[in-house]
C-alpha cells in the first residue's frame, strides 16, 4: 500500500505537466513534419520528375528532365509516296505524366541516296492534347550521327496526339553560299493514345 501511496503522490506532482508536455510533443510533430512537407517531398519530387509533373512538363525539353523512364505508347511508320521514311513515336514518361512525339528516320535514308539524293533528312515533330496548342519541335535535324527528332512534351494525364512532316534536302545544286530549300514529304498525324 505504500508503494500504491508513493506512485499516486508522484503523479499528483507530475499531473500539472503531462497536459503540458502532451501540447509540447504534439507541437514538435507539427513542426517537423511541416518542415518535411514543405522542404522535403518537392525537392525529392523535382528530383525523380525533373522539375515536372502532368501539365506543368508543357512545352518543356524531354530530354534529361523526363525521358529516362519513357516508354512508347503509340508507333507509326512514316511513308512518302510508296516509300516509307521512317518512323513516328507517341513517348510517355510514368515519371513525369508527359508525352511527346518522337521522328526516326531510316538508317537508309540517312546513310544513302536511296530516295533524294542527300543524307539529310528532319522531321517537324508536334504533339497535342486535342482541343489544346500543339507543342512544336524542339530538335528537327537528323543526318551525321544523329538520329532522331522530337517534340516540346504535353500534359500525359489527357489524350495526346503526335504528327510529323519530313524533310529533305533539295538535291539540286545551288552556290555553295546560297541556302537551299527543303522538300516536304507532307503532314502525316500520327498515333494518339
Amino acid at each position: 500500500m505504500q508503494k500504491v501511496a508513493k506512485l499516486k503522490k508522484q503523479a499528483s506532482i507530475l499531473s500539472p505537466w503531462r497536459g503540458e508536455l502532451r501540447r509540447l510533443k504534439k507541437a514538435i510533430v507539427v513542426g517537423v513534419t511541416s518542415a518535411a512537407l514543405l522542404l522535403g517531398v518537392p525537392a525529392m519530387a523535382d528530383a525523380e520528375t525533373g522539375g515536372c509533373y502532368a501539365s506543368s512538363c508543357t512545352g518543356k525539353n524531354p530530354q534529361g528532365l523526363c525521358d529516362g523512364d519513357a516508354i512508347t505508347v503509340g508507333r507509326q511508320a512514316i511513308t512518302y509516296g510508296d516509300d516509307e521514311v521512317g518512323t513516328l513515336e507517341l513517348r510517355y514518361s510514368p515519371s513525369c505524366a508527359a508525352n511527346w512525339g518522337r521522328y526516326t528516320a531510316l538508317t537508309e535514308l540517312k546513310r544513302t541516296t536511296l530516295i533524294f539524293g542527300k543524307d539529310f533528312i528532319y522531321g517537324r515533330v508536334t504533339v497535342w492534347n486535342p482541343g489544346e496548342e500543339s507543342q512544336g519541335v524542339y530538335r528537327k535535324s537528323i543526318g551525321s550521327g544523329d538520329d532522331s527528332s522530337w517534340s516540346y512534351m504535353t500534359d500525359g494525364t489527357k489524350v495526346a496526339c503526335t504528327g510529323v512532316e519530313p524533310f529533305f534536302e533539295d538535291p539540286t545544286p545551288y552556290g555553295w553560299l546560297m541556302s537551299r530549300p527543303d522538300i516536304s514529304a507532307g503532314w502525316q498525324d500520327g498515333p494518339c493514345y
